[in-house]
């Protein structure tokens, strides 16, 4: 019987892409240096997310949760390829002298092993999406470093800044989650306030940390307002909390909330 080759396990959450493409975009607008050397790069974190599915299913099997021969097999083939192609571009890039990525790659595995074990322990959380988020968010100070040769402190505010911003939109969707399971329409101004306390937190300590690195001079004065629209948003958000969510709609408005951050981001005036 010929083997017949499996589909690509392809992740369902299509914002985590997102979270992928936009660090790496704002990398090459802030630096305004493109190479050969940074298309490898690009291509070897996209067959690292690409691997992290089936690399998950397999870690999934091997601590107690039955996946069953058939994904079993497509994750087996697909986490060799991916994790094959993406260890051989960063292996090149190594040997090229950008030594630094073994360290980034390091702290890739150590956020893939906690959102994992974390997911584990705990089902999806606000944490285990956030170490998560962790990961991928590196492709800014990563590609920054292969394109710029060095790391500084600004390499270092874009990636805070990605992760603040996108652990917005986590923070966010798991109110809107909690706010459905409750199943009530009737909620009073006192128990959205209790529903949305993390919600409110974060993002007014978002902007606390923003406005510090701008006064440090970690990144430009005016990079606060790359995240008004999405504070909006999220505080409106939660005076009108309701059960009923389209979360699909949920999910466009937030990527446009993401490419229009980058875009605020990258036309902000220089330090």
């Amino acid at each position: 019987m010929a083997f017949q080759i499996p589909r690509p396990m392809m992740t369902k959450e299509h914002g985590s892409w997102a979270v992928l493409l936009i660090p790496m975009a704002l990398a090459i607008g802030r630096t305004g240096v493109w190479n050969s050397d940074s298309l490898v790069f690009i291509a070897a974190a996209f067959f690292a997310f690409l691997g992290y599915l089936p690399v998950q299913t397999l870690l999934r099997d091997r601590f107690g949760i039955p996946q069953g021969p058939t994904k079993m097999t497509a994750a087996k083939l697909w986490a060799s390829l991916f994790v094959a192609a993406s260890g051989s571009l960063t292996a090149l890039l190594v040997l090229k002298g950008y030594v630094m990525l073994v360290a980034f790659g390091a702290f890739a595995v150590l956020s893939f092993l906690g959102n994992f074990f974390l997911m584990l322990r705990f089902q999806k959380s606000v944490a285990s999406d956030l170490v998560g988020m962790a990961g991928l968010t590196l492709g800014a100070p990563a590609l920054w470093y292969v394109q710029a040769g060095t790391i500084g402190a600004e390499a270092l505010s874009l990636y805070v800044l990605s992760f603040l911003f996108f652990g917005c939109s986590v923070v966010y969707v798991h109110l809107k989650i909690r706010v459905v399971e409750m199943r009530r329409d009737d909620l009073s101004a006192r128990e959205k306030l209790s529903a949305a306390r993390l919600n409110i937190v974060y993002h007014l300590a978002v902007i606390a940390i923003v406005v510090a690195l701008a006064v440090w001079q970690w990144t430009p004065a005016m990079t606060v307002i790359a995240f008004v629209p999405m504070t909006i948003h999220a505080l409106y958000g939660t005076y009108k909390l309701s059960h009923r969510v389209r979360f699909k709609r949920l999910g466009f408005l937030l990527l446009a909330h993401s490419v229009l951050f980058a875009i605020l981001l990258l036309i902000v005036p220089g330090k």
